[in-house]
């Protein structure tokens, strides 16, 4: 039985939110590497089609393709393959009591609200909030699935519900104020 005083919980949790921020922080390079792929697939594309493409539509297109591999980052290549071997299909019952558990569907939520924006801004099909969900929901659960698989995270119901939360509050922004 461990000991555990309140500064401890505090410290560690803190520590925990301090990783958090380091693991988006070592994300970055990757998303400006993907940045400047996808701007030189579109002036390719320009060129090829003899088209020209709309700024926005250009920085939409490059700011959502550093997004998902930052995204992608975070929750996957940014693990070490075999580490982790976890099913919890029981929501919300993170190690760590109520502080984690908070921390964590928060984080989870606030990974996914750019989604929510991002893609309806980006492809026009995604403006119907069925769709816009249903890919979201796709992608939610193909992160899951891959860490499953490459046994790189916890895969965790609670993961993709607060997901899915994410996704509708970046597509409410959307809607309001960015449409």
């Amino acid at each position: 039985m461990e000991i555990c005083y309140v500064n401890q919980i505090g410290d560690k949790l803190l520590i925990n939110i301090f990783q958090m921020f380091t693991t988006v922080i070592q994300a970055l390079p990757a998303g400006v590497l993907v940045a400047v792929i996808a701007f030189l697939i579109i002036k390719v594309f320009e060129k090829i089609k003899g088209i020209r493409i709309k700024r926005i539509k250009q920085r939409d297109v490059i700011i959502l393709a550093a997004y998902l591999m930052i995204l992608f980052d975070i929750t996957i290549f940014s693990r070490k393959i075999g580490s982790v071997n976890v099913i919890d299909l029981i929501p919300f019952n993170t190690p760590g009591g109520i502080r984690y558990i908070i921390l964590y569907a928060l984080a989870n939520g606030v990974m996914f609200i750019p989604f929510g924006i991002l893609a309806p801004k980006t492809v026009g099909a995604l403006q119907s909030t069925k769709r816009c969900l249903a890919l979201g929901f796709l992608v939610s659960l193909l992160i899951e699935l891959i860490q499953l698989f490459l046994k790189c995270g916890v895969v965790q119901t609670e993961d993709v519900m607060m997901n899915m939360i994410g996704i509708e509050t970046g597509y409410w922004i959307y809607t309001k104020w960015i449409k």
